[in-house]
Protein backbone atom coordinates (compact mmCIF):
# COMPACT_ATOMS: atom_id res chain seq x y z
CA UNK A 1 0.00 0.00 0.00
CA UNK A 2 2.25 2.89 1.11
CA UNK A 3 5.46 0.67 0.93
CA UNK A 4 5.45 0.66 -2.63
CA UNK A 5 7.44 2.14 -5.18
CA UNK A 6 4.61 4.27 -6.09
CA UNK A 7 4.75 7.96 -6.74
CA UNK A 8 3.41 8.97 -3.61
CA UNK A 9 4.66 6.67 -0.39
CA UNK A 10 5.13 6.90 3.12
CA UNK A 11 8.21 9.32 2.55
CA UNK A 12 5.06 11.39 0.96
CA UNK A 13 2.63 10.75 3.67
CA UNK A 14 5.50 11.56 6.25
CA UNK A 15 6.18 15.20 4.54
CA UNK A 16 2.29 15.99 3.94
CA UNK A 17 2.22 15.28 8.09
CA UNK A 18 5.12 17.87 8.54
CA UNK A 19 7.28 15.00 9.83
CA UNK A 20 11.27 16.18 9.45
CA UNK A 21 12.87 14.84 7.34
CA UNK A 22 15.50 13.77 9.65
CA UNK A 23 12.56 11.60 11.84
CA UNK A 24 11.67 9.44 8.64
CA UNK A 25 15.24 8.21 9.05
CA UNK A 26 13.92 6.01 11.47
CA UNK A 27 11.32 4.60 9.29
CA UNK A 28 13.75 3.02 6.56
CA UNK A 29 13.57 -0.09 6.24
CA UNK A 30 15.90 -2.58 8.36
CA UNK A 31 17.24 -5.74 8.28
CA UNK A 32 14.33 -6.87 9.65
CA UNK A 33 11.89 -6.00 6.82
CA UNK A 34 10.33 -3.79 9.36
CA UNK A 35 7.32 -2.07 7.46
CA UNK A 36 7.95 1.81 7.05
CA UNK A 37 4.04 2.40 7.06
CA UNK A 38 3.85 0.66 10.41
CA UNK A 39 6.83 2.32 11.87
CA UNK A 40 5.61 5.48 10.66
CA UNK A 41 2.32 4.93 11.89
CA UNK A 42 3.78 3.66 15.49
CA UNK A 43 5.70 7.27 15.36
CA UNK A 44 2.81 9.40 14.78
CA UNK A 45 1.09 7.53 17.83
CA UNK A 46 3.93 8.32 20.09
CA UNK A 47 5.47 11.54 18.80
CA UNK A 48 2.00 13.16 17.27
CA UNK A 49 -0.56 11.77 19.48
CA UNK A 50 -2.64 14.95 18.91
CA UNK A 51 -3.09 14.19 14.96
CA UNK A 52 -6.62 13.91 13.97
CA UNK A 53 -8.44 10.94 11.66
CA UNK A 54 -9.41 14.52 9.27
CA UNK A 55 -5.46 15.20 8.83
CA UNK A 56 -4.71 11.71 7.90
CA UNK A 57 -7.67 12.06 5.42
CA UNK A 58 -6.78 15.00 4.15
CA UNK A 59 -3.28 14.02 3.88
CA UNK A 60 -4.12 11.24 1.92
CA UNK A 61 -6.50 13.16 -0.02
CA UNK A 62 -3.92 16.01 -1.14
CA UNK A 63 -1.59 12.49 -2.29
CA UNK A 64 -4.49 11.27 -4.23
CA UNK A 65 -4.06 8.13 -2.32
CA UNK A 66 -7.70 6.70 -3.09
CA UNK A 67 -6.50 3.21 -2.45
CA UNK A 68 -5.64 3.80 1.03
CA UNK A 69 -8.85 6.08 1.84
CA UNK A 70 -10.42 2.62 0.57
CA UNK A 71 -8.33 0.33 2.78
CA UNK A 72 -9.35 3.09 5.72
CA UNK A 73 -13.10 3.16 4.93
CA UNK A 74 -12.96 -1.32 5.86
CA UNK A 75 -12.18 -0.11 9.02
CA UNK A 76 -14.25 3.17 9.63
CA UNK A 77 -17.00 4.06 8.76
CA UNK A 78 -17.22 5.91 5.37
CA UNK A 79 -19.79 8.19 6.83
CA UNK A 80 -16.81 9.77 8.17
CA UNK A 81 -14.73 10.04 6.07
CA UNK A 82 -17.64 11.35 3.44
CA UNK A 83 -17.93 13.52 6.11
CA UNK A 84 -14.37 14.77 6.31
CA UNK A 85 -14.77 15.21 2.46
CA UNK A 86 -17.97 17.41 2.20
CA UNK A 87 -17.13 19.76 5.14
CA UNK A 88 -13.40 20.43 3.23
CA UNK A 89 -15.43 20.70 -0.40
CA UNK A 90 -13.85 17.59 -1.42
CA UNK A 91 -16.64 15.26 -2.07
CA UNK A 92 -17.85 15.68 -5.55
CA UNK A 93 -21.60 15.92 -6.55
CA UNK A 94 -21.63 12.27 -8.19
CA UNK A 95 -19.82 11.16 -4.58
CA UNK A 96 -22.49 12.49 -2.35
CA UNK A 97 -25.21 10.17 -1.46
CA UNK A 98 -27.52 12.71 -0.68
CA UNK A 99 -27.83 13.45 -4.18
CA UNK A 100 -28.51 9.96 -5.15
CA UNK A 101 -31.23 9.44 -2.99
CA UNK A 102 -33.06 12.51 -4.52
CA UNK A 103 -32.70 10.90 -7.74
CA UNK A 104 -34.37 7.80 -6.72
Amino acid sequence: MLNDDSTHHWRHLARALNIPPEKCKIFEPAEDNNSPTKLLFKSIEKCEPDLTFEELVLALVAMKRQDVLDVLQKYFSSDDIDQILEENNLLTPAEDPLVDQKEI
